[in-house]
């Protein structure tokens, strides 16, 4: 399995905070190479346009009653998509430095 979270540069390992404040126009900075480092923009993208519908239709399916249900689904959700994008969205060098 590849290590998502490891500089495609250098193969020195980004924090996974660090990468969850990345996405397809934000990039930061290797602290080993300096190069500029984000996530893949078709990668980023389909796994975020998956969570918002799902995200809509739990919203349509679930029944207006029960809120607390609704709620716990929401946040199992969010924090698998999270998850997700962490482990399995690859980075990218958006430019190399010198």
């Amino acid at each position: 399995m590849a290590n998502y979270l490891e500089c495609p540069s250098c193969s020195t390992e980004l924090q996974w905070w660090r990468k969850l404040s990345l996405g397809p126009a934000r990039s930061v900075q290797c602290s080993s190479c300096s190069a500029e480092v984000s996530v893949s923009k078709a990668h980023a993208v389909a796994l975020l346009l998956t969570g918002f519908f799902v995200f809509y239709l739990i919203g349509i399916l679930v029944p207006r009653d029960p809120y607390l249900e609704r709620f716990i689904l929401f946040l199992v959700w969010g924090a698998l998509i999270l998850a997700t994008y962490v482990l399995y969205v690859p980075l990218v060098v958006r430019s190399k430095p010198g």
